[in-house]
């Protein structure tokens, strides 16, 4: 078998999909980027929750029980962890 006895073939499977992707593509690009060629930065990895964590982490010294506003001038406090080898 020849390397270019596939050609027929491809042209066959990958034309019409091409000819129908190219402009679904184009017309999205232009309906939702506004023509961009990019999208916004964080359109797909958005890190902010994960930097909200960390700030909650940081300013009130636990992630998970937010103390509000009022705890920002605190000093952060450790909360030990209980849990089954800790007890």
């Amino acid at each position: 078998m020849v390397w270019f006895e596939i050609i027929p073939s491809l042209v066959l499977t990958a034309g019409p999909l091409l000819v129908v992707a190219a402009p679904v593509m184009f017309i999205s690009n232009w309906y939702f980027l506004n023509g961009k060629k990019y999208g916004p930065k964080n359109m797909t990895k958005d890190d902010r929750d994960y930097y909200m964590y960390l700030r909650d982490r940081r300013i009130t010294g636990n992630e998970y029980y937010p103390r509000g506003v009022e705890a920002v001038d605190e000093r952060p406090t450790l909360v030990k962890l209980r849990n089954l080898w800790s007890m």
